[in-house]
């Protein structure tokens, strides 16, 4: 990883030839760890770079690594595209696969082989729309999951609901039974010292009238 880092690092600097050499020497070490997702994007950034050579900026490197010939440098950079799509077509990669096939069919059509080229691109396209169509089938899946989530969960409220109601129903016919309870008793309580100072007031009376015996 680090060697690949190192050769984004200087193909982002411009540094063709020095990015060049370490994605090659990174490829044999993904190769034997057996790491096809990374030699698949290293044999891509190859073949960006052997494309980058054509810039007229770029004549001196074309020179180096071709001895000027553009054909030579487009025959290499499709090699390492079509490396690329095979093992990102191995993975099922669908999204690495569509940048496979648009940086192929740039490189078919530099190469005057347009047929070629409006395959690739129409390649690129039907990927494109399969993607798509996966993330909005992906997008209903979860909006009906949501849905499905909300309505149980909406109906486990209105139980929980019917549930609290039914327990307060309950909890408020007890404190009522023990208010009229209570208000009972003290009614009970009363005439029972009312029937008491009666009797008393009566006792007294009649003690006034007869004997004590």
């Amino acid at each position: 990883m680090g060697l690949s880092g190192l050769g984004n690092i200087n193909m982002e600097q411009g540094n063709l030839s020095e990015a060049l050499d370490y994605f090659k020497e990174a490829n044999p070490i993904f190769l034997s760890a057996g790491d096809p997702y990374n030699l698949a994007r290293n044999e891509g950034r190859m073949a960006r770079l052997y494309v980058g050579m054509l810039d007229p900026l770029k004549k001196e490197i074309l020179q180096r690594h071709f001895k000027g010939n553009r054909t030579k440098a487009l025959d290499a950079a499709q090699q390492n595209i079509e490396n690329s799509y095979n093992f990102f077509n191995q993975l099922g990669d669908l999204e690495s696969l569509k940048n496979t096939y648009s940086i192929l069919s740039n490189i078919q059509e530099m190469k005057g082989d347009y047929r070629a080229a409006l395959k690739s691109a129409v390649q690129y396209k039907v990927i494109s729309d399969s993607l798509l169509n996966i993330e909005r089938d992906k997008e209903i899946t979860q909006t009906v999951m949501q849905y499905e989530f909300d309505k149980k969960e909406a109906a486990e409220k209105v139980e929980q609901d019917k549930k609290d109601s039914r327990q307060l129903t309950i909890r408020n016919s007890i404190a009522a039974s023990l208010a009229g309870a209570l208000f009972f008793l003290g009614v009970v309580y009363r005439q029972r010292n009312r029937i008491k100072e009666g009797k008393k007031l009566s006792d007294g009376l009649l003690l006034n009238i007869l004997p004590a015996e």
